[in-house]
């Protein structure tokens, strides 16, 4: 979305929406074609304008649930919360279930997503609508100091307590970025067969309350494909700790649109339904997309005030609002990935997220006291680090080295999906050295330095594999050849970056490594599934026709065991850089366009 140019003349309801009007008259085209009710030209003394914005704030929307959880209070403590296993938790529509949650000051406002327009707006609206939040959220705190653009940059220093102490800066690029779902996918709401050719014709409005209201028995179906099928192929952790989170921190029925909205795309991703399962999806989806906007201002605000008034600010409340905001960003990224692996707002949510978690009373106090709520680092930490790895323009990952863990950690990245740790510390340094190779700054000497200790922690793998883990229940081979096959990648990905002599021999010989040990292992195991990122390396060096044939069913084994977008989007790159000739980032960039990045995960 282009850059909004501000205007002193247009419609009302345009100036209102702080967008740009056509001017036609009587009424703005604007207007007519997103279904709003344009105001007119007519001149207003300002402060009419003003008041009206006003009142209509005051106002608040009804949810399409009016049935909403109680509100409580939530404290943060050390202890864990014992609740019903997620596994169970599909039977929660028998009875009602009220969860603690932070004092709200005042009802956030909802936006309805869908209006009865045709199907293909109803995409559009949803990009609308956030724009306008987020834009919304900006204008609110604009005024007030902030922060140097630089700070944004400068990812790897500690941060000073006016850096962490405002979110405006973090959240502006939003604003270009609010395309979350790919383009192609606006003609499958127009479409009856929801994998054919759009037809002309457009299809029937849907209910808008039809979007969000299910039978018991839906809702038990849905439910029951998140815990028991898709939650075990989204980490490798034996019982994945975010759906806990998430039902802790978030409101009831938020926690309940994630889960939703992620069995949605992925039953529809997996051909067992029609292009209904994905308006389903998208509703929830951007249910909690209003939440997560609402909790960003809330929590912009709060930090702008404690830099004035910190002993009037409620600390327990700033870090609630922090475990909703991780939460919920966790979620649209697992959405993207279900949908096509393709996201124009997956930079932006990481800054974010390394934002809060370099807070040093937040991360040294509340995350790392317990494990389950140091997992959402550890595993968003895990998703920045492989989504830079790919990116076209090489950029460094936002997240800190301490964050993966350990091998002696209790979580870290082992424990959530196979990789150890210290493996993705190596990784992380690769990116750094793409990004400056990439922009010009890569010297002979610190390059052959940065080499020779990255190889060697590289070819350590085996230290960092426990011959017990009390938490995994693969073998300690296997653990050791995950370990492997990711350490192989990254070599191969240090080669191709560094450059030494005879690297192209020795990548044919990691890559035949990777072909003989990844060969041997399960293909539905959950270290297999989780190696999406190393396949697509991998696959992106295959030279001959022997490593490509294995490739290609390496490729087509984790679709059909994931049926994610992400992982029939790495077949089809890997495809096009064997038929042209082209490295995996000219192929991205094309294929990808401006500010979106690839999700391999």
């Amino acid at each position: 979305m282009g850059k909004i140019t501000r205007v002193r003349t247009g419609c009302w309801t345009c100036k209102k929406r702080h967008r740009k009007c056509d001017e036609t008259k009587p009424f703005c085209n604007n207007c007519i074609k997103s279904g709003r009710k344009c105001e007119g030209y007519e001149l207003r003394l300002s402060f009419d304008f003003f008041q009206q914005c006003g009142e209509k704030n005051k106002k608040v929307s009804h949810r399409v649930n009016q049935n909403g959880p109680k509100e409580a209070t939530v404290k943060i403590e050390n202890e864990e919360i014992s609740r019903e296993p997620p596994n169970h938790l599909y039977n929660f529509a028998q009875g009602k279930i009220e969860l603690q949650q932070a004092t709200k000051e005042e009802e956030m406002l909802q936006t309805p997503l869908l209006k009865t327009t045709s199907s293909s707006t109803n995409l559009n609206q949803f990009s609308s609508t956030l724009f306008e939040d987020l834009q919304s959220l900006l204008s609110s705190s604009m005024s007030e100091p902030s922060i140097t653009n630089e700070a944004l940059h400068d990812s790897q220093r500690t941060l000073t307590s006016s850096d962490f102490a405002n979110f405006d800066f973090q959240i502006i690029d939003f604003i270009d970025k609010s395309q979350i779902f790919d383009a192609n996918h606006k003609l499958l709401l127009n479409n009856p067969d929801p994998h054919g050719v759009a037809e002309d014709t457009l299809a029937a409005p849907p209910d808008p309350s039809s979007l969000f209201a299910m039978s018991h028995q839906e809702e038990n179906m849905m439910l029951k494909h998140f815990f028991k099928k898709l939650l075990p192929l989204l980490d490798g952790h034996p019982k994945s700790p975010w759906p806990d989170l998430a039902l802790q921190y978030c409101d009831f029925d938020i926690a309940r649109s994630c889960f939703i909205s992620l069995a949605c795309i992925h039953l529809y991703e997996s051909r067992a339904g029609g292009s209904e399962l994905y308006q389903k999806g998208l509703a929830h989806i951007n249910n909690t997309m209003d939440h997560l906007i609402h909790y960003i201002r809330e929590n912009s605000n709060r930090m702008n005030k404690e830099q004035d008034n910190d002993a009037l600010v409620d600390q327990s409340k700033k870090h609630i609002s922090y475990f909703v905001i991780l939460v919920l960003m966790n979620v649209h990224l697992l959405f993207a990935v279900l949908e096509k692996g393709k996201s124009s707002i997956a930079r932006e949510f990481f800054k974010i997220f390394a934002s809060i978690c370099k807070d040093p009373v937040f991360y040294n106090q509340i995350l790392k006291t317990s494990d389950k709520r140091r997992s959402l680092a550890v595993v968003l930490s895990w998703y920045d680090t492989v989504s830079a790895i790919v990116t076209p323009d090489c950029r460094d990952p936002y997240c800190l080295p301490q964050w993966y863990g350990e091998a002696k950690d209790n979580i870290s990245t082992s424990k959530m999906m196979g990789c150890p740790g210290e493996i993705f510390v190596a990784m992380a340094e690769v990116c750094q050295l793409r990004n400056k190779k990439f922009n010009g700054l890569l010297a002979s000497e610190d390059k052959n330095v940065a080499y020779t200790r990255i190889r060697y922690a590289l070819v350590s793998y085996r230290d960092y594999v426990l011959t017990f883990d009390k938490d995994s229940n693969e073998t300690y081979i296997n653990r050791l050849k995950c370990a492997l096959c990711w350490s192989l990648a990254v070599w191969i990905t240090l080669n191709k970056v560094i450059e030494p002599e005879n690297y192209i021999a020795t990548n044919q010989k990691l890559t035949n490594e990777f072909i003989h040990t990844y060969d041997q292992m399960d293909p539905k195991s959950s270290l297999v599934t989780q190696m999406v990122w190393p396949v697509y390396a991998i696959g992106c060096e295959c030279k001959t026709d022997w490593e490509r044939s294995y490739l290609t069913r390496f490729m087509d084994n984790i679709y059909e065991n994931t049926k994610m977008g992400t992982t029939a989007s790495l077949k089809e790159i890997v495809l096009n850089v064997w038929d042209r000739n082209i490295t995996q980032e000219e192929y991205l960039m094309e294929w990808l366009g401006k500010g979106v990045d690839y999700l391999p995960l």
